[in-house]
């Protein structure tokens, strides 16, 4: 197997990971591991290789590929199974670039010290984009800039996807953070109850990672282009 990419966790911050991953890197090959038979199955669906597993078994991660993968994403659910999966992959490959997602701040610090290379903390992450939120004038700017203290993660506008026309914006995963209809940007809380339509757009919280040397400096850096 060539260099590729790994995700564990096809949830919805997974699916998403998933989703910026193959948009980065077209035709990049691109495994999924587990442990949800349903969620396998999406995932080859949406054209990604997958392994019904558990990423803590040292198989299964070798079965992916993990020894020589480029990048894995671990997007679990507990926190303890995240960084237990961390060391694992560390384990394996010295090389590749770790970016494991957790639900807390808690476990940041062991994360970091069992291998991963970027940690992102989902609950200060949300709050913080939520107290933006509040302040409406100008705030895809303030996304942007929130965003880029964080290097590998920008905020960016893309199409609705085939497969999310008629689903609501919560069924397109957690990184989906509000729809511009027309002239008008509506977040994702308003709108549980009017369904997707092909002429909306979405602005996603989508990965990123800058060539080396390219400053992170929010008011230096170059914007991501739109979708």
């Amino acid at each position: 197997m060539t260099a590729h990419s790994i995700v564990i966790g096809y949830g919805g911050t997974g699916r998403n990971a998933a989703h910026a991953i193959a948009e980065a890197s077209p035709g990049s090959p691109l495994t999924v591991i587990d442990t949800d038979p349903a969620r396998t199955a999406l995932a080859r669906n949406d054209g990604a290789h997958s392994i019904l597993g558990d990423a803590r078994d040292l198989d299964v991660l070798r079965c992916a590929g993990a020894g020589h993968a480029l990048a894995v994403t671990i997007a679990v659910g507990a926190d303890s199974e995240a960084v237990r999966i961390t060391s694992a992959v560390r384990g394996l490959n010295n090389y590749a670039t770790i970016c494991t997602s957790l639900r807390a701040g808690g476990w940041k610090g062991v994360a970091e010290h069992l291998g991963a290379d970027q940690v992102v903390v989902t609950s200060k992450l949300i709050g913080r984009l939520v107290g933006l939120s509040i302040r409406r004038p100008g705030l895809l700017t303030e996304f942007r800039r929130a965003m880029w203290t964080s290097p590998q993660w920008v905020v960016a506008e893309r199409p609705v996807r085939a497969n999310e026309i008629g689903h609501y914006p919560s069924d397109c995963g957690s990184l989906v953070l509000a729809v511009r209809r027309g002239d008008r940007l509506r977040w994702r809380v308003d709108l549980d109850t009017s369904l997707l339509s092909a002429s909306d757009r979405l602005l996603v919280i989508r990965a990123a990672w800058p060539p080396p040397g390219r400053t992170t400096d929010p008011d230096q850096a170059s914007r991501p282009p739109l979708d």
